[in-house]
């Protein structure tokens, strides 16, 4: 017994090496392509500037504060362009191809994949704060520095970076399922913009909240959609909902309106089962990514 949680043990500890081993390479891949900053400075910068723009009607109208940081969404979603341009580019090379000869799993893989993968994530989101800092200034409708200083309670804080991160892991993985069942980089990265433009619109970003839910059939719609679940996570960590459900009228207007979800575990409980989803489809379809 004794020798079998021993060796338990060194598994584990082996699993945990080969894990930090491709966190380390991939982060090193990351940030030192030119290519890569295009992806989590440029692209999300331009995604950051169209949200902002809808939000505030073409910046003629202020933006509700409980949606302010639902404006880091999309740049999350633009993990899903990176996420198919990394693993894209290493279909040709040597790391991928030895991965068997390291006795590298596809677990072992993915996990610390998407360690790195959160790096970046989080890069992309400091970066998007300075956007939406620099955008308080120049644009006149946009109160994004006011709503930072009405932060009081750091629980607010922890539930939106928590949103966030959930919203890049499932970024990562439908980005990894992609790639690795389609051949063509432009058909690949085509598909994953309308996934990015559809997950924007049904998942109460680009169509916020308040327009979503009056309408049933848009609401429902976006039950399919897993962006829809992180964030209304990250709507009820910045309104506070999970102190009072009924702050959910600080940006839904009308009490006619269709509210998705009642309690704090619905909208968490549908993440994990998303990212349950979507990461044993990559495990799949990334043994289809090796064979390319």
């Amino acid at each position: 017994m004794k020798y079998k949680v021993q060796n338990s043990f060194i598994d584990v500890k082996n699993s945990f090496i080969k894990e930090h081993k491709v966190f380390l390479y991939t982060s090193k891949t990351i940030f030192t392509s030119f290519k890569s900053y295009i992806y989590l400075i440029i692209i999300p910068a331009l995604l950051s500037f169209i949200d902002l723009a809808i939000k505030s009607s073409f910046f003629h109208n202020p933006i509700n504060h409980y949606l302010y940081p639902t404006l880091f969404f999309v740049p999350i979603l633009s993990m899903i362009l990176f996420t198919s341009f990394i693993l894209f580019d290493w279909r040709k090379s040597i790391f991928i191809k030895q991965m068997n000869n390291f006795k590298i799993t596809k677990i072992n893989f993915l996990l610390g994949f998407i360690n790195a993968n959160i790096v970046a994530s989080l890069f992309t989101i400091a970066c998007s704060f300075l956007y939406l800092f620099i955008f308080g200034f120049i644009t006149p409708t946009n109160d994004f520095i006011n709503w930072i200083l009405s932060i009081i309670d750091f629980r607010q804080i922890l539930g939106v970076i928590f949103a966030l991160l959930l919203s890049s892991i499932l970024g990562t993985f439908i980005g990894v399922s992609i790639t690795g069942t389609l051949k063509n980089i432009y058909v690949i990265q085509t598909i994953n913009i309308l996934i990015i433009f559809f997950m924007a619109i049904f998942g109460d970003i680009f169509l916020s909240p308040n327009d979503s839910s009056s309408v049933l059939a848009i609401s429902i719609i976006g039950y399919f959609v897993p962006q829809k679940y992180s964030t209304w996570l990250l709507l009820y960590a910045n309104a506070e909902m999970y102190k009072n459900f009924y702050n959910v009228y600080f940006f839904i207007n009308s009490i006619d309106s269709y509210i998705p979800f009642s309690y704090y575990w619905q909208p968490l409980l549908g993440n994990l089962g998303f990212i349950i989803l979507t990461f044993s489809y990559s495990c799949y379809a990334f043994s289809l990514n090796i064979k390319k």
